[in-house]
């Protein structure tokens, strides 16, 4: 029983694969981006504000301009329809708390 043990703790951990990079030129001229890698063609927007764009997309108009297809637990971006919802405005959401 102790070299079962001893197996256990001299096996490697399991190494997540790395995700390839995507080429840039591919992505510039697909249909769909994926959401992941949409700020690698759209600098203006980090990856950070892109998730708190798509977190909130039913309430800031994105979902409705239909920038924004989501297929199980991927999530993909039509570069012109979101460009055409950065060129109308957008939307924002009031903080909660105080509204002015």
């Amino acid at each position: 029983m102790e070299s079962k043990q001893e197996d256990r703790s001299t096996e490697a951990p399991k190494k997540k694969r790395a995700r390839p990079e995507p080429d840039l030129d591919t992505l510039r001229n697909a249909e769909l981006v994926p959401a992941i890698d949409y700020h690698r063609i759209e600098p203006a927007f980090s990856p950070a504000s892109l998730r708190w764009h798509l977190l909130h997309r039913d309430q800031n108009g994105l979902a409705a301009s239909g920038a924004v297809v989501k297929i199980g637990r991927r999530v993909l971006i039509a570069p012109k329809k979101f460009r055409a919802w950065v060129q109308a405005g957008g939307s924002a959401i009031a903080p909660k708390g105080k509204r002015s």
